[in-house]
């Protein structure tokens, strides 16, 4: 479970990752972009984000989610949620 300060975290980062546009980038590997400009490359196998929030902060990044929702709906297993 998590606390209320990571439930508040994750609704935030949950607002953002619907305005990402995720495309498969090779294997296990995708480019998730917003209109500004802002573009990252998530991992799923390795559970990385080319941003480093994920690792840094151990919860995961607007990219990250934004490439698990879409993983979803095209009938992929996604990574968990909480590492």
């Amino acid at each position: 479970p998590l606390t209320s300060t990571s439930s508040r975290i994750m609704e935030s980062i949950k607002k953002e990752a619907h305005l990402m546009k995720v495309q498969w980038n090779k294997e296990n590997k995708y480019q998730v972009s917003c209109s500004l400009g802002d573009q990252c490359v998530v991992d799923v196998v390795s559970m990385t984000c080319s941003c480093r929030k994920w690792e840094l902060k151990r919860i995961p990044c607007k990219h990250v989610v934004a490439t698990c929702w879409n993983m979803a709906l095209n009938d992929q297993a996604a990574p968990p949620p909480e590492t």
